[in-house]
């Protein structure tokens, strides 16, 4: 019974996705659906981005219709907390949405103007750009509330552990992108060409440009007249 209904809720989530998605269209939100399975999907927990222009990050959003799950929300707000390159992470509940499961299309309809309303007047997202919003289906009302506090002292802990190991590797990396230059430099280096001609003229010129014997080919680069006085 548990994983019938899983994979319902796993079904409606993906027609609520393609619902926002096509709502955000005709708002025009400029936005972007995550490829299934790809990396911002999986890795991230990304369902789309939004991208609110005018120099502001973009806002990378996960959808679910499963209100107050921990182990999701704590794998939405590690990802983000440990990600060294991102946007405003956005984690977004839809409450309520069973009373409408027959027309999903109408709650991604409110979804969207819900984002839009976030993208137009949403400025403070939190200290860490990680922000936790419900939606509820029915009357579009936005409740936000605080990811990291909902995880607990354990999520700081794990985060902080992350970015000293992150820290340490980068040193290393570092040290030995010195350490490769600094041999490279001390590296000896073959001479120049002009200490073979200083040295061995001969071997460098030819025996030709020295030798008495008549030749019926003047080389121009090293045949040598004196010119004659009157």
């Amino acid at each position: 019974m548990k994983d019938s209904t899983s994979r319902n809720l796993f079904k409606a989530g993906i027609v609520l996705e393609s619902a926002v998605c096509d709502a955000l269209t005709q708002l025009g939100v400029p936005h972007r659906r995550t490829p299934r399975l790809g990396k911002e999907d999986t890795f991230d927990q990304l369902d789309l981005v939004v991208f609110p222009g005018g120099g502001r990050l973009p806002i990378e959003i996960q959808l679910t219709l499963q209100p107050k799950k921990y182990n999701k929300l704590f794998r939405f707000a590690y990802r983000a907390l440990t990600s060294t390159m991102r946007g405003i992470r956005l984690y977004i509940e839809v409450v309520g949405s069973h009373r409408h499961a027959a027309n999903l299309g109408m709650v991604g309809r409110r979804v969207a103007e819900a984002i839009k309303l976030i993208v137009q007047r949403f400025r403070d997202f939190g200290s860490k750009n990680l922000l936790g919003v419900r939606i509820h289906a029915l009357s579009g009302k936005i409740e936000k509330f605080d990811l990291i506090e909902f995880c607990g002292h354990k999520l700081v802990k794990l985060v902080e552990a992350w970015w000293e190991q992150y820290r340490l590797t980068q040193e290393a990396k570092r040290a030995a992108a010195i350490q490769t230059a600094r041999q490279h430099c001390l590296k000896p280096k073959p001479p120049p060409f002009w200490r073979a001609v200083l040295r061995d003229p001969i071997a460098f010129l030819g025996t030709r440009a020295v030798s008495g014997r008549p030749s019926h080919h003047i080389n121009n680069r090293t045949f040598f007249m004196p010119r004659r006085f009157c």
